[in-house]
């Protein structure tokens, strides 16, 4: 299996803007190897095409309290945003991503 590195970012409060919105800005929180997974016909059949296509999945090693503080995940380009995260036993987690470039 081969691995790349991916970026985990944060998002840090700035400042609010004059409606009171937060300005935020996007920080590193940590790089971390992992690697996207296929759908299985089975998964596709269950979530339907609208979820697999706007949809990937991340298999890492990463802990969990350290993908919780994270908001988005990011690789030589592409940005996706964390929808949930899925313990498979102790050492493995896979994550459910969100991309706006599928």
């Amino acid at each position: 299996m081969k691995y790349q590195s991916f970026d985990l970012l944060y998002d840090e409060e700035l400042d609010q803007d004059i409606l009171g919105n937060p300005i935020t800005e996007g920080k590193v929180l940590d790089t971390i190897l992992g690697r996207f997974t296929p759908w299985t016909a089975n998964e596709i059949k269950l979530l339907g095409r609208e979820m697999t296509t706007a949809n990937r999945k991340v298999l890492t090693r990463a802990t969990r309290n350290l993908l919780e503080k994270a908001d988005r995940i990011q690789d030589d380009g592409s940005c996706y945003t964390i929808e949930q995260i899925l313990d498979l036993g102790i050492r493995w987690r896979l994550l459910y991503v969100k991309g706006y470039r599928l």
